[in-house]
């Protein structure tokens, strides 16, 4: 069903998909996504009472994924953390929480001359980043971002080494990873 609705279609479409199944929470991901782009936010609260099943692993990665955009990374902490285990939707709340733990407040590095998180977070990422199976997730791309997120001119090399290693110039978060530590290193 998702498929039917391609990238240019409006939120309507979204919603219209949604409505038909409210338990296919992949449209909800991507009706979330799409209403922070367009910054109405707002409107997803309403969508989360339309689910039948409140405490659905899928619900609560979705009810995570919003508290993200709306900058309750702890709140985003505390729900994802009821959803890392489960098999369909553990790996992406995982990737979410790690993302959360290296830059909480999500800030840009080349604005900033401190780690974008706290010692405590990066340890904490550092614990998460153990947790992933290689086969199915990238982990020299996230170790990459943890040494972004450190944000020393030392964290930053490696990082961008990391990057380059991955040789993919198809590959965009690499492409974004060695735009970040370009700006950072000044080296527009």
């Amino acid at each position: 069903m998702l498929a039917e609705v391609s990238e240019t279609e409006g939120l309507t479409d979204l919603e219209e998909a949604f409505n038909k199944t409210p338990t296919f929470y992949r449209t909800l991901v991507r009706l979330i996504e799409r209403y922070a782009q367009a910054g109405e936010l707002e409107s997803i609260p309403p969508l989360f009472e339309k689910c039948p099943h409140k405490e659905d692993a899928g619900l609560n990665f979705c009810k995570g994924l919003y508290n993200v955009y709306t900058g309750n990374p702890q709140d985003a902490l505390k729900i994802l953390g009821k959803v890392r285990n489960d098999p369909d939707w553990g790996t992406q709340a995982m990737q979410l929480i790690f993302m959360i733990y290296i830059n909480p407040n999500q800030k840009y590095n080349w604005c900033e001359t401190k780690p974008l998180a706290t010692s405590k977070d990066i340890d904490a990422a550092k614990k998460v980043l153990t947790r992933f199976d290689p086969t199915v997730v990238d982990i020299q791309q996230l170790r990459a971002m943890l040494l972004l997120s450190m944000n020393t001119t030392e964290s930053v090399n490696e990082a961008l080494e990391i990057f380059k290693e991955s040789g993919d110039d198809e590959d965009l978060n690499s492409i974004i990873g060695r735009c970040k530590c370009y700006i950072r290193l000044d080296q527009q």
